[in-house]
């Protein structure tokens, strides 16, 4: 099984179902944590405000773990949870 690097970055996951997750995750990426939210579609301006703040993807909090494990492994080397044209477009709606 692959495991998570030892000299990568600590990935830190927030559900973005809680409270205020921008600053949540504004704090932890100030901290040069990597950050990786999930939560539901229901909470899409909350989704869009984490993007906003520095998170570097969102997985759907019914996805299974094996999904969550390979996506905060991509994240931990530094690969965007998101493509770039989705991430452009959310960070346009958090904007507008």
């Amino acid at each position: 099984a692959d495991a998570f690097p030892d000299d990568g970055p600590t990935v830190l996951i927030v559900d973005i179902d809680g409270a205020n997750p921008g600053s949540t995750v504004r704090r932890a990426v100030e901290a040069g944590l990597v950050v990786l939210e999930i939560g539901s579609v229901a909470n899409r301006e909350r989704a869009v405000a984490a993007i906003a703040a520095g998170a570097v993807g969102w997985i759907h909090k019914t996805s299974s773990l094996d999904v969550l494990a390979d996506a905060a492994r991509a994240a931990a080397s530094g690969r965007l949870q998101m493509s770039e044209q989705k991430r452009a477009q959310w960070l346009a709606e958090h904007r507008s």
